[in-house]
């Protein structure tokens, strides 16, 4: 097994994980600020994200897309917080684009943990898989008693204010605005009297 730095990667990584950032404050409202509690927030993207694809059946390529955003960003949140490097990490014939932490010089892939975390569910927690990057390369984290980060704040999960914001501002057409993790769509403004319609689902890809 070994380890060879790439700069593009490195570039590429960083692009994602920017883009990512933009991606859940537009469209889920999560703030993510490259704290280690932010990959809590992570890991509830990610769960949410195995959950519709279990419906959705999105392509392969759709799932990597946003494990490569996911995983950029938990890369990156280590690199900045701990210490590492993007590179190419050899096993074998093959080569995949992978991490090497300063600390220790472990190995390791984030970009294919957040796919298998969308493909096979809790079973890869992205939040565990941090915590023992970290535990392995020496380094902390700040947590309260109960294992929660000090600076950890949970993305919402009221379905209820996402549609009522969005109704507010609804014009006749419908309008679409997703929540915190589910991206949920609003509906129209109707009057009382009115059938509520059925929510509009779409494919959790279409969001981002």
């Amino acid at each position: 097994m070994g380890f060879i730095p790439d700069r593009r990667i490195e570039a590429e990584a960083t692009e994602a994980a920017a883009e990512m950032i933009e991606r859940a404050r537009r469209n889920f409202d999560v703030a993510l600020d490259f704290t280690d509690a932010s990959i809590r927030k992570v890991e509830a993207l990610l769960q949410q994200l195995h959950l519709r694809a279990r419906n959705d059946k999105p392509s392969d390529a759709q799932v990597f897309d946003y494990a490569k955003g996911l995983g950029s960003y938990v890369g990156e949140v280590f690199r900045r917080n701990h210490g590492a490097e993007w590179g190419v990490v050899a096993l074998g014939d093959d080569s995949y684009p992978g991490m090497r932490s300063a600390q220790r010089e472990q190995l390791f892939w984030p970009w294919r943990r957040a796919y298998n975390r969308i493909v096979n569910g809790p079973e890869d927690n992205v939040w565990h898989y941090y915590q023992l990057l970290v535990e392995r390369a020496g380094g902390t984290l700040a947590v309260h008693d109960d294992g929660m980060p000090s600076n950890f704040a949970p993305p919402t999960m009221n379905y209820g204010r996402a549609r009522a914001a969005a109704t507010a501002k609804a014009s006749p057409s419908v309008r679409f605005s997703a929540n915190a993790l589910g991206g949920v769509p609003g509906r129209a403004k109707r009057p009382a009297t009115s059938a509520a319609p059925a929510p509009v689902r779409r494919p959790w890809w279409k969001f981002w």
